[in-house]
């Protein structure tokens, strides 16, 4: 069987993709077994008590865990072992494992996050809400695009028990090797695993005791936190999970059109996305962006949000997908689109973008617009990092910008 029946493929550039793998849809072993209640056990005895079901039928299957290099940092694409492949080969990294419980919490209605740091990946589940209740957790306006990159609101969290934290390879045997310095190579039984409540005390030392932030020395025993992925938000923002079902044309292949899916990448954040971080469904509950009134006659709309026409938003941050660095552009929405990026905006208007990735695409089109008209003084670099970040983004969008930058020697 080919690796690629076997994977999925995750493209670091676009952490959110985490959550397309999070598959709530899993074979027979992993489903929640049909003789314990499910309602009771939560009722009873609350959700830590749910995942430690799922945890121990983990254990039953005895699976290893291999400790394979995992950097989210290095290298375009990561490997991801499908549910039924870790259930074929019995074999597991931190962030397979992850992934797979995260799934089997979400099918038990629970609110899983996929917590990456350099080198690892845990889980954490809400001990406050369950998904039904998803939308009135106060939790999501910490998340910038279903990604929370401040690893001491994370740590608060941990600390206040809002979320449950929980070290996935202990479910799977360690062959020896790991270090008894960090949580995961600690407190292990003779054959390898651990039980469920020293996988918890694990998942908050990672947090609490061995994490520090990003851009902070990194001292022994210890690992950046990069970021935790709300994978419910973002299965419900576009990036629906999966399937775990091999290519049936036998070409070697898989089911899955990723760049199908609506991918925000690392484009950084709006820092005010909407007046008071409030989003209901696709559409935005606030009326004001930047703190800038959006007024007119909203007669001109791109992929479900309201533009007011002849005004302006105000600075729209949008990161490099390279390099983190921040380039602001102003949106202006009424400004007529005519002249050689006529046809990209047309294909923007065209596409199933979201409200969420089609004014981030824009954005970056509007800066690359801005560019090209400087002619010489244009900077290269801004418009070859966009070019980058819309290839992650919305590929045949840049198909159009760069047939729009012909002749300008923007486009090499």
């Amino acid at each position: 069987m080919s690796t690629a029946k076997r994977t999925f493929t995750w493209r670091k550039s676009v952490p959110q993709e985490l959550a397309q793998f999070v598959l709530p849809e899993l074979p027979e072993p992993l489903r929640w077994p049909l003789y314990i209640s499910r309602l009771d056990l939560l009722a009873n005895e609350g959700r830590a008590s749910v995942v430690h079901q799922l945890y121990q039928q983990l254990l039953k299957l005895k699976l290893t865990y291999e400790v394979a290099p995992f950097d989210p940092l290095v290298s375009d694409v990561q490997q991801i072992r499908r549910p039924s492949e870790i259930l074929s080969s019995h074999v597991g990294t931190c962030v397979d494992l992850t992934l797979l419980l995260a799934g089997m919490c979400l099918a038990a209605d629970l609110l899983p996050l996929v917590v990456v740091f350099n080198g690892h990946a845990l889980l954490a589940v809400s001990l406050t809400h369950n998904r039904p209740e998803a939308r009135n957790l106060p939790q999501v306006r910490a998340f910038a695009h279903g990604l929370l990159r401040d690893l001491h609101q994370m740590q608060k969290w941990a600390d206040d028990e809002v979320y449950l934290l929980v070290e996935c390879t202990g479910v799977a045997a360690s062959q020896g090797g790991l270090s008894t310095e960090l949580p995961e190579g600690a407190g292990r039984d003779r054959r390898g695993f651990m039980a469920f409540d020293r996988a918890c005390e694990a998942g908050l030392e990672q947090i609490m005791q061995h994490a520090v932030a990003e851009g902070a020395q990194v001292g022994r025993a210890q690992r950046t936190f990069l970021f935790a992925v709300h994978v419910h938000e973002l299965q419900q923002r576009g990036f629906k999970p999966l399937t775990d079902e091999a290519d049936p044309s036998g070409s070697g292949g898989t089911t899955i059109n990723q760049s199908g899916q609506i991918n925000l990448g690392q484009v950084g954040k709006i820092d005010q996305f909407v007046a008071g971080d409030a989003v209901a469904g696709d559409k935005f509950t606030g009326d004001k962006v930047q703190g800038d009134k959006v007024q007119g006659d909203q007669s001109k709309q791109r992929g479900g949000v309201s533009f007011g026409s002849g005004n302006k938003f105000g600075d729209v941050k949008i990161g490099d997908i390279a390099g983190r660095d921040i380039i602001k552009t102003t949106i202006n929405a009424g400004t007529s689109r005519t002249g050689r990026f006529a046809a990209v905006y047309a294909r923007i208007e065209a596409s199933d973008m979201n409200s969420v990735l089609s004014p981030l695409v824009s954005g970056q089109v509007g800066r690359i617009e801005a560019e090209a008209a400087l002619g010489a003084a244009a900077n290269r670099e801004v418009v070859r990092a966009l070019l980058a970040s819309l290839a992650a983004l919305a590929p045949d969008v840049r198909a159009e910008v760069v047939r729009a930058l012909a002749g300008t020697g923007l486009a090499g």
